[in-house]
């Protein structure tokens, strides 16, 4: 009895521990849903341990809320497809023709199956998310054209009428601490050089940085873009309200010490050839991240009987 006692306990640890250890799972074997999503194993390793890499110090509960929010973000964009791009499928002979060219390509440009194979293993992926992964990607691309189509964000072109449109300014930004090397407060020279920018009309700012204001910490940071909606919103709004070159903002407050922007003139060149791709990436990025977030919000991930019994701490 004691015997048949000793076996059946060695039993269930080997059975806690193939639960509990990444290597023993089937990648495509369900663990759990999204909405109406199935999500597979190979789903739920992937981002555990892209979230582990990233968050070494996670508990298993903060690694449990972690990877759901990260597979209901995967979801959200197949259900805003489903409802503003009706017609397309990540399963459909379509996209899986445009998911075998970036496959074949990704093994080209890598050197061979073999040096693919290694990017799979070193990336948590197996061939077969990979392939999904790259189509729900494309589902993202051909959803962003859909919505920001006769925006300001479908094209450059577009883009690049809407910032003519009073939304960016170029700038140079003059920093000072809030107190100086002896701990005294740095107010009155900040407002004392706002003064002396406004007399020079905002000619070589940086000329007025004596000395003895650089040994304090006061800095002339070099021309830059500021666009509305993607920097500090409180220097956004004082650079935006400066509407001829050499006009000087009043002393702003920030968390890192005191600012003065003064507008100087633009360089449309340097926008359009090197700022606006760049530009209209990030500012269609935020906007599907507040789309994604919005529709991952409305989903709940569960995990199945197999998901449940799953130590996502000791994922490998």
């Amino acid at each position: 009895m004691k015997h048949t006692l000793k076996i059946t306990a060695l039993l269930l640890a080997a059975w806690l521990l193939l639960l509990t250890a990444g290597c023993a799972g089937n990648a495509e074997e369900p663990v759990g849903s999204c909405g109406p999503y199935e999500i597979l194993y190979e789903e739920l390793r992937y981002h555990t341990l892209r979230c582990r890499d990233e968050n070494p110090g996670y508990t298993e509960e903060e690694l449990q809320a972690a990877v759901k929010q990260a597979l209901a973000e995967q979801y959200a964009v197949l259900e805003l497809a489903a409802e503003y791009l009706p017609d397309r499928s990540p399963e459909s002979e379509s996209m899986q023709a445009l998911v075998e060219e970036a496959i074949a390509g990704a093994k080209e440009s890598m050197g061979g199956k073999s040096a693919f194979k290694d990017y799979l293993e070193q990336s948590y992926l197996t061939e077969h998310l990979m392939r999904r992964l790259l189509a729900i990607t494309q589902m993202e691309i051909e959803l962003e054209n859909r919505l920001f189509a006769g925006t300001e964000l479908e094209d450059e072109e577009a883009m690049l009428a809407w910032l003519d449109d009073g939304n960016y300014v170029r700038v140079r930004r003059i920093s000072l601490p809030l107190t100086d090397a002896d701990g005294n407060p740095m107010r009155e020279q900040a407002e004392a050089l706002r003064l002396e920018l406004m007399n020079a009309h905002g000619a070589a700012p940086d000329s007025l940085i004596t000395p003895a204001l650089t040994a304090a910490g006061v800095e002339c940071a070099p021309a830059e873009f500021l666009f509305r909606g993607l920097a500090d919103e409180q220097l956004t709004d004082a650079a935006l309200a400066l509407f001829a070159v050499g006009d000087v903002s009043g002393v702003l407050e920030t968390a890192e010490g005191y600012c003065i922007l003064v507008r100087v003139e633009d360089d449309r060149e340097t926008l359009e050839e090197y700022q606006l791709p760049d530009i209209l990436d990030r500012y269609r990025a935020e906007r599907m991240e507040e789309l994604i977030a919005t529709a991952a919000a409305e989903l709940s991930v569960s995990w199945n009987e197999y998901g449940s019994g799953l130590l996502l701490t000791g994922l490998e």
